[in-house]
Parts: structure tokens; sequence; C-alpha cells
């Protein structure tokens, strides 16, 4: 009876993972507020940063473990976007993952409800991540983040910019716009960790080079996962006008990937053969954190009632 009180050690190792990560994602937080917000604290504290780079080198640690291997085949520069391509479209992560057939053809709308909520800690602050890119970039590269950040804010209208679309489905879902600044433990540690990488990545300088291939990950994979989302959304009854969110990402990172690959990430590769390293490290993490994601939330969203 004894023995079979004692936790696990894959619940000892989410217990750690959700502490480290839901601590982890306060303090990038900080790097959003603005001081006529409540609660608002100095994110140039160098308190937090200490506390910050220590939680990173623990995870750091735990990554790169994985990943020992992982430069030994580095495609040519001329070979990286056939490369990447194949490894992005063919990634588990990918639509290939069993949870997006679950969305598209299986999951009711409480379901689908809990993974858009959950997807909120990373997707709210994108456009974001997209201005700490720019800082310090320029020529065609910034031109193309830039391009994408015009996108992200609906191309100068404020009811179209992705953020406010995202916040209006919310809404209709009767999901809180706040929900991720104030129900933070509500979110399982992998969504929080796929967002921490991101923020990671974005807020360390000497991480941009990672940043970009991570966010080519991205554009490359988003469109056909917003394509599953959609279809089980309009399977279970909502309108076309409460999905502008997911039905806009179904084609314009289409166009945003052959943008990045072709105006940020190859350019880069091109002129510094040597950032292919940290391009293909930023690509095959994130490609890796979003599997876990789409692992956990398949058995989440099964574990609830259809």
């Amino acid at each position: 009876q004894i023995a079979a009180e004692v936790p696990e050690a894959t619940e000892i190792q989410d217990a750690a993972w959700k502490n480290l990560h839901s601590r982890l994602y306060r303090l990038y937080l900080l790097q959003f507020t603005v001081p006529w917000k409540q609660n608002a604290a100095d994110s140039t504290n160098p308190f937090f940063f200490e506390i910050r780079n220590r939680l990173e080198g623990v995870w750091d640690t735990e990554v790169k473990k994985k990943y020992v291997d992982v430069f030994d085949n580095l495609p040519t520069v001329k070979e990286f976007p056939e490369r990447a391509r194949a490894i992005i479209q063919n990634h588990r992560s990918n639509v290939s993952h069993p949870l997006f057939s679950f969305l598209r053809d299986q999951a009711d709308r409480d379901q689908l409800r809990e993974y858009f909520r959950q997807e909120s800690p990373f997707d709210l602050h994108f456009s974001d991540l997209l201005c700490h890119l720019m800082s310090g970039v320029y020529g065609p590269m910034r031109t193309e983040i830039a391009s994408n950040f015009w996108d992200e804010v609906g191309r100068g209208v404020e009811s179209r910019t992705h953020r406010n679309l995202r916040i209006n489905m919310m809404k209709s879902l009767d999901i809180s716009e706040n929900a991720h600044l104030e129900q933070i433990d509500t979110y399982c540690w992998e969504q929080l960790a796929l967002a921490n990488s991101y923020f990671k990545l974005c807020l360390n300088r000497a991480r941009l080079v990672e940043a970009v291939g991570a966010l080519l990950a991205t554009e490359m994979a988003v469109p056909g996962r917003m394509e599953c989302q959609l279809l089980g959304w309009k399977r279970v009854g909502l309108r076309n006008e409460e999905l502008s969110y997911v039905a806009e990402h179904t084609v314009v990172d289409v166009k945003h990937a052959e943008g990045w690959l072709n105006r940020v990430v190859m350019p880069l590769l091109q002129e510094h053969p040597r950032l292919m390293k940290d391009i293909f490290f930023g690509i095959v993490t994130r490609l890796d954190s979003a599997g876990l994601v789409c692992d956990r939330m398949l058995t989440h969203l099964q574990g609830k009632k259809n």
C-alpha cells in the first residue's frame, strides 16, 4: 500500500518540468509588460535575469543530451531547402500526427475549445517576438520579418490583427482573454515549454540564429495543421465569421514560409555558412518540442468526455 502511493518517475518528471516551465514563462512575461498595467515589474532587474539564466541552464543541459549526434550530417547550403522541407514535412509533429485527424474528424466542441485554449501562451505573443527579431537586422531580412509583422497587425487594420482575431474567437468560445496571464497553471507543461522555447531564443540575442530556424519550422508546418482545425470547427458548427483567425493562418503562412526560407534563412546561410549548425538546431528542437505537445494534447483531449 505504501509503495502504491509513491509517485512514478514520469509523474515526478512531469511535476518538475511543470514547475520549471511555469516559472520561466512568468519570467519571460516580464519582457512584455508595460508600466501602465497592473503588476508590471522591471524586466531588466538583474535578479530576474539571474533566475531566468539558471532555469534556462537546467533546461538547456537536458535538451542538449538528446542532440549529441544531430550535427553529424548537416546539409550544405545548396542542399538546405530540400532537406529542411523534408524534415519539417515528415516530422511526427506535422499533420501526420494522429492529433490532427482527431481534431478534424472526431473531437467535440469542448475538446476543440480546450486545444485552442492551450495554444494561447505562444500564439498571443507571436507579434511581440517578431518585434524582438527585427532589432539590428537590416536589408531583405528585415523587410521579410516586417512583412510578416505587417500581416500579424492586420495590415494596419486594428480589427484584423491576428491577436484580435484570436481574442475574438476566444470570446466566442467563452475563454478568458487573460487566461494565459492569470491561469498559467492550467496549461500542460509541454505547451508552456513550446512557448518558452520561442521566448528563450528570441529574447536572447546570442540565440537569434536558432530563432530563425525555429520560425522557419513554424511557418512551414502551420498551414496544414490549421486546416485540420478549421475542418473540425466547421464540423461542430462554428460559423465562418467565428473562424477568421484559423482560416487566415491556412493561407497567409504559406506565403510566410517561402518568404522566410528565401529572404531570411538562405541569404543568411549564403553569407555565413557557419550558421548552418544553429539554424538546424533551431529547426529540430522546435519540431521535437511541438511533437511533445502533440503527444500530450492527444491524450489530454481524449481524456475529456466525448
